[in-house]
């Protein structure tokens, strides 16, 4: 018992190793805040109601592994998938999918869930896109216009949203000047 007290307090002299624990109990305790945060749009009363009715079976072990984060509909209960999800967008000139990564991580996942689920290969090419803004405006015929004009640089998420794709700051800043009456909006509200 002597000779673990002595190595558990000598833990706490090595610098390094005590940083990870830190930084370790720190991913932990933003995780356990998160998984409390219920979605937006999910009553949090019925919520409770469900997950007491259902304290067995598949919901039940899911919810065991992630900490309860399951049955709060927590935000951290949804993964990654809303960010994979959110990232795809239709070129409309020809029909391509674009996959927008924040690391290249997320092509490898997207690959690997192709062909793991759908037996799909997948390739990906670089696109000369810098930047994606949402397009919207109070008057429909400036418009069908901005849509008439700039057809090539236009898309559609994975919602279906109009999305703008600029290949470089200084083209989206010269876009927005010319289209004073277009909204080039840096995120979509759901």
């Amino acid at each position: 018992m002597k000779k673990f007290l002595e190595s558990f307090l000598n833990i706490w002299k090595i610098e390094e190793l005590k940083n990870r624990i830190f930084i370790t109990l720190g991913l932990l305790l933003v995780y356990r805040f998160g998984a409390h945060v219920t979605l937006p749009g999910i009553d949090a009363t019925k919520l409770g109601q469900l997950s007491n009715q259902t304290n067995e079976g598949i919901g039940w072990l899911i919810n065991v592994f992630t900490g309860g984060a399951f049955s709060k509909a927590s935000v951290f209960a949804l993964g990654i998938m809303p960010y994979i999800s959110a990232s795809i967008v239709v070129q409309l000139k020809n029909n391509d999918l674009i996959l927008g990564a924040v690391g290249i991580l997320q092509f490898d996942v997207t690959a690997f869930r192709l062909k793991g689920e759908y037996n799909v290969e997948c390739v990906y090419d670089v696109a000369p896109i810098s930047t994606v803004r949402w397009v919207s405006s109070d008057n429909p015929t400036k418009l069908e216009d901005f849509k008439k004009k700039v057809f090539e640089n236009l898309a559609e998420d994975g919602g279906g949203y109009l999305v703008y794709l600029a290949n470089s700051r200084v083209n989206l800043q010269l876009t927005e000047e010319r289209w004073p009456d277009i909204r080039f909006n840096a995120t979509r509200e759901l």
